[in-house]
């Protein structure tokens, strides 16, 4: 039950892109689910997609700030983009 609620609450904070909260619940479901139910558990496959999810989100998350890095350094400077 712990795994479930853990799990549930993390999904919740990954889709309010609250990644560094996200992580730690949804890792700690993964090891109770897989824990309980063994490897062949089917919630063991929901468990590692919510891992997954997480993953490329954050990462996805991380690109577009590096990406748009330049663009608000030369706002924060009032110097115009070049087009």
């Amino acid at each position: 039950m712990i795994g479930v609620s853990e799990a549930a609450l993390g999904e919740c904070l990954t889709s309010q892109k609250r990644f560094a909260e996200a992580e730690p619940l949804l890792k700690r479901s993964y090891v109770t689910i897989n824990s309980v139910q063994g490897e062949k558990g089917p919630s063991r496959l929901e468990a590692a997609r919510r891992l997954a999810t997480l993953s490329i989100l954050a990462q996805a998350a991380k690109n577009a700030e590096l990406a748009l890095e330049p663009t608000a350094l030369l706002r924060r400077n009032n110097i115009p983009a070049v087009r």
